[in-house]
């Protein structure tokens, strides 16, 4: 297929020539890349040009590490606390971060959970 009779097909008339094999995916990336530059054709032509890139992007989704849930623990109030809006009276138990647990020490405000 020559560049001119490419350049008169729609998205859809060349990906039907790819897989109709009247034209490889290759050339028509190269035309496409040169001439009318539409993304969706050029993202759909590498994907037949380069198949194993979305197993590989598969891949790199799954080895991406979750982003973890900080670690909560169970501390006990020992005096009336007011925490931003919130209100605990002594005696209430509540879950916290390490962060928050270290702080409510150091302010001597808690004791740790049973």
């Amino acid at each position: 297929m020559s560049e001119q009779d490419y350049k008169n097909l729609n998205v859809e008339e060349v990906l039907a020539a790819v897989q109709n094999g009247e034209l490889a995916a290759e050339e028509a990336l190269l035309f496409e890349k040169e001439g009318k530059a539409r993304k969706s054709l050029i993202v759909a032509l590498e994907e037949l040009v380069n198949p194993e890139d979305d197993t590989k992007k598969e891949e790199s989704k799954e080895e991406a590490p979750e982003k973890e849930e900080p670690t909560l623990v169970e501390v006990k109030f020992i005096a009336n606390v007011k925490v931003g809006t919130n209100l605990y009276k002594a005696g209430e138990k509540l879950a916290v971060t390490v962060e928050e647990q270290e702080a409510f020490l150091k302010a001597e405000v808690i004791e740790l959970g049973d």
